[in-house]
């Protein structure tokens, strides 16, 4: 998938730094590969070495029941500490459908989402704390 496009006066042979933020929250592969891919003024194509960035894991585990889901779903995570939370339901196009604000308490948490107003498809789900940013996929099936 194409991050970013710079254009202007790039040289084939010469080296160069470039710079851009990606946004990966909702990549759920646990690592991303990149390379840039350079064209000279001339139309020659020329590409990088590719990186790879391995995402962080979870230190939060959270688990989605049920999953496919039809009128409900709970999301049942474990914290250390007492702390608030966010949780998003984040539609295929990515519009945020629902934000609901929670307060966990240190040890096992279940947080209700009804999902009577939602139609069936594919979701994403984010349960963000002060510390962490987790994604899940959710199925609402009809």
């Amino acid at each position: 998938n194409k991050v970013k496009t710079v254009t202007g006066n790039v040289a084939i042979n010469i080296q160069q730094s470039f710079y851009t933020t990606d946004d990966i929250s909702n990549v759920n592969a646990p690592v991303i590969y990149y390379r840039l891919k350079v064209i000279g003024k001339a139309g020659e194509t020329k590409y990088s070495n590719v990186i790879l960035i391995r995402k962080k894991q979870s230190q939060i585990p959270v688990s989605i029941v049920p999953n496919p889901a039809n009128g409900f779903v709970n999301i049942n995570l474990y914290v250390d500490k007492n702390t608030d939370a966010t949780v998003m339901l984040i539609d295929k196009i990515g519009r945020r459908v629902l934000v609901q604000n929670e307060k966990l308490i240190k040890g096992p948490n279940s947080i209700s989402l009804k999902l009577d107003r939602f139609s069936a498809g594919v979701y994403a789900i984010i349960v963000e704390t002060s510390e962490e940013k987790i994604v899940k996929q959710l199925v609402i099936v009809r």
